[in-house]
């Protein structure tokens, strides 16, 4: 059954009627097609995806279309797509995709949203400015348990406001127990360094969200299939790859000691984070997992908007 499934026919190369190469390597080509991991095994995924009628294939496109749709006509020249359900970057100039690589994006709590933006500003040695609700449930508990220096051997710092030239404050000083209890609000970012959770480098393009591109020190979990595990940003596999694309040549500001060394690009370049169980190839389309739900959860007449910088009643989400 198998076999005919995948159509090899009852019989293998050498009449054999049971398992052989044909079909382990049937099997892989169809699990790449479909975005699963390639294993050349018929697990419960890969069953559960040979069994889809062609009703399940004509929704998914159906759906697809009308989610490309929300896409500007034109994308520009030059121009970045984050695919949500892929879980990967790509980058294009003048048609031609010039880089590929995955990311890492919000788990299910704190879904990455569909935006459309452009990237202005690049920022190498970044600081990294923690949002208030990690502040609260995670670094003022562990203050509180472990004391003060807990944020020293982290490098973290407390800030006595948002502005652009906050003045340090003395964490002692702290009523922690009332940032933990969330009567209190306190800034507090990580210094540039190999620990930094921002990485070496991250990509800015104002939008309500306060999400943005970034490296991570965490490179290990880029060999996950699920990569559902930030708070909203995107954490990228090779950034300085994306920063030279942007640049349109040598990035060596990003080995310079500066901390928070902003460069401006002189063409912002468009970026979009869509959502794309069904995506175009040269060898036809290829299929993704829906591992935010929204084909399921979706209706044709009720479509999500997509994010733009004019949106002010948005709350932001500075998070990484």
């Amino acid at each position: 059954m198998l076999r005919e499934r995948l159509g090899l026919g009852r019989r293998g190369p050498e009449g054999d009627r049971g398992w052989g190469q044909d079909i382990a390597d049937k099997l892989g080509s169809f699990q790449q097609v479909h975005g699963l991991e390639e294993t050349g095994r018929a697990n419960r995924d890969t069953i559960e995806a040979l069994n889809r009628d062609p009703d399940w294939y004509m929704q998914t496109i159906e759906r697809n279309i009308e989610r490309a749709r929300l896409l500007p006509r034109k994308l520009g020249d030059r121009y970045v797509l984050v695919d949500l359900a892929a879980q990967e970057l790509r980058a294009y100039d003048h048609g031609a995709r010039e880089l590929h690589m995955r990311v890492i994006q919000g788990r299910d709590s704190m879904q990455t949203p569909m935006l459309a933006d452009r990237i202005e500003t690049i920022v190498a040695n970044p600081y990294w400015n923690l949002p208030p609700d990690i502040v609260r449930k995670t670094i003022a508990p562990a203050v509180l348990s472990e004391g003060p220096s807990w944020l020293d051997r982290r490098d973290y710092e407390v800030l006595s406001d948002w502005s652009d030239d906050p003045k340090p404050v003395d964490s002692a000083d702290v009523d922690w127990q009332a940032v933990a209890d969330g009567s209190k609000l306190l800034r507090v970012r990580q210094r540039p360094g190999p620990e930094n959770a921002m990485g070496s480098v991250k990509f800015m393009f104002p939008n309500p969200l306060g999400i943005y591109l970034h490296d991570t020190p965490r490179k290990n979990l880029f060999e996950y299939a699920d990569r559902r595990l930030s708070h909203g940003c995107v954490r990228l596999e090779k950034p300085e790859a994306l920063a030279e694309f942007l640049v349109q040549g040598d990035a060596d500001f990003l080995s310079s000691n500066q901390p928070n060394n902003r460069v401006r690009l002189a063409d912002p370049v468009p970026v979009y984070t869509g959502y794309f169980t069904a995506w175009p190839g040269k060898d036809g389309l290829t299929f993704h997992e829906d591992v935010y739900q929204l084909d399921k959860a979706m209706e044709l007449t009720e479509m999500p908007a997509v994010a733009s910088r004019h949106q002010a009643d948005t709350p932001s989400r500075k998070n990484g």
